[in-house]
């Protein structure tokens, strides 16, 4: 079956199976389109070729009908003048060299036109193989680069994840160390803290104990300052145990001032 404009025109691919690199519908379209044009271009040519035949075929028709008949039998012989034969001969001569050109005429032509029909053909054919392999090139070539485009998709993709690992393991150190830096900063102040209040503690209790015994001497000499007291209210020993006794004054006096000798 011959294959028609409309046939180049009307042709669809059929998509490719899932998952399997097609191409790209825009370059065959417009391939097809070029394929169609020069179709349409040769069809031309043969059908005026064509009809440069059929002309040349009516053109033989005609003459072949214009042709003298034959003249039959011979006339009996009658009285003829010289003149007569050469001018039968110079009109019969013209005529059967006209056919014979017109038929070397027709010959060339049916030739020619034979000619150019075979080189239409041939360069149709041509025409068409070579536009069977661009396109096969074009599908190669489009299949060649969804198959790099995929790849490059792919690369990038695993660049880009990589980075991303990598910069998640940067923050995770970073977070990591910076959580490290502030545990050793809380320990250092924790410590720094407990041990300003075990100074304190310790200055407190050596305080307390400072009171402790300033209050043990003051009880002390306070209950001696009663006894004696008590034994200058019973008459003994009147004069020495005055000049020992000392008044509540001077025993408070003492008392702060040790007390004072204490703080310090």
């Amino acid at each position: 079956m011959p294959l028609t404009p409309a046939d180049v025109r009307n042709f669809t691919f059929s998509k490719p199976p899932a998952g399997r690199p097609g191409y790209h519908e825009d370059e065959v379209d417009d391939f097809l389109d070029l394929v169609e044009a020069e179709l349409v271009r040769l069809l031309q040519d043969n059908a005026e070729l064509r009809a440069q035949l059929a002309q040349l075929d009516e053109q033989l028709r005609t003459l072949s009908t214009e042709t003298p008949a034959d003249p039959g039998p011979p006339r009996p012989p009658g009285p003829v003048t010289t003149p007569v034969r050469p001018l039968i001969t110079l009109q019969t001569v013209p005529d059967t060299e006209h056919d014979l050109r017109a038929a070397r005429v027709l010959v060339l032509a049916q030739e020619r036109a034979d000619q150019l029909t075979e080189q239409a053909q041939v360069t149709a054919e041509q025409t068409l193989s070579q536009a069977r392999t661009d396109s096969e090139q074009l599908l190669t070539n489009a299949r060649n680069e969804a198959e790099d485009l995929i790849h490059q998709a792919r690369t990038e993709a695993k660049t880009i994840l990589q980075d991303a690992r990598t910069t998640a393991q940067t923050l995770q150190q970073q977070s990591q160390n910076r959580a490290a830096s502030l545990t050793e900063e809380a320990t250092r102040q924790r410590t720094e803290i407990l041990d300003a209040l075990n100074q304190d503690k310790t200055l407190l209790e050596d305080t307390i104990d400072k009171l402790r015994a300033f209050e043990l001497e003051y009880r002390t000499q306070l209950a001696t300052y009663l006894h004696s007291l008590l034994h200058q209210l019973d008459g003994l020993e009147t004069a020495p145990l005055a000049e020992q006794v000392h008044t509540p004054q001077d025993l408070v006096g003492s008392g702060l001032d040790k007390r004072g000798q204490t703080g310090q």
